[in-house]
């Protein structure tokens, strides 16, 4: 009776309550076993997440090939200019050098030339130095001579002789070139003569100085070196003939 009245009792002050929790072994492993589906969301949200990092990464390392590119072109451009650099510093180098050079040599000719007039002087400063020049067997000695000679008196007579008979075409047009200067009509008959010289460079010189010798009487005797096989001498005929015009 006092059992049964004992197990009313406990029911109806359990009922509505939440049971008991259980200690046992069982509910231990049970509980347990509870938070696997979380581990595993977990682990799938883990596995999501790390996929999602990867993807996120993924155009990061796309971008790395082409910040590689950007990079070797900047380098590339860099090295090319360093390049286009020394080709101009050579350049310029190689311009400074050269102007160097030519100064070298312009100074060179200018102490050639003076030397040569000082020597000229030297041989031609008096009539017999002058005589002993004109009779000297280097063609070019006789013509410096010839060039320095007056177109009148005694020296006049020396340069038609040189104009006419001298063996050396360079003395000849030295002494035809001098001769412009002359009065004397002598000169126009040796320059006429001269004008069948074999050498094109001794007509040449005829007929450049009978523009000052002659007139245009001279005119058709000039007209036929109009044809004449050198393109010098039918050059200077041709002035000739329209300056005496």
């Amino acid at each position: 009776m006092c059992a049964g009245v004992a197990l009313a009792v406990a029911t109806s002050c359990g009922e509505g309550a939440p049971p008991a929790a259980d200690t046992g072994p069982g509910a231990r492993e049970a509980e347990a076993e509870t938070p696997e589906p979380r581990r595993a969301h977990d682990e799938g949200s883990g596995t999501a997440g790390g996929e999602s990092s990867a993807m996120a990464r993924a155009p990061a390392r796309s971008a790395d090939p082409r910040a590689r590119e950007a990079s070797s072109d900047a380098r590339a451009r860099e090295a090319s200019s360093d390049a286009r650099a020394r080709e101009r510093a050579e350049r310029r180098e190689a311009a400074r050098r050269d102007a160097e050079e030519r100064r070298r040599e312009a100074l060179r000719r200018r102490d050639e030339r003076r030397a040569a007039i000082l020597r000229e002087r030297e041989l031609y400063d008096t009539p017999e130095k002058l005589a002993i020049a004109l009779e000297d067997g280097d063609p070019a000695v006789r013509a410096r001579a010839a060039r320095r000679l007056d177109a009148e008196g005694e020296e006049l007579a020396t340069l038609l002789s040189l104009a006419s008979a001298d063996p050396a075409p360079e003395v000849r047009v030295a002494a035809a070139r001098s001769l412009a200067a002359a009065e004397d009509p002598s000169a126009q008959r040796i320059l006429i003569g001269a004008l069948r010289d074999p050498h094109p460079e001794v007509v040449v010189a005829a007929i450049e100085s009978l523009v000052f010798v002659g007139d245009e009487t001279l005119i058709p005797t000039l007209e036929p070196l109009l044809q004449h096989e050198d393109e010098d001498v039918r050059d200077a005929a041709d002035d000739a003939i329209y300056h005496l015009r």
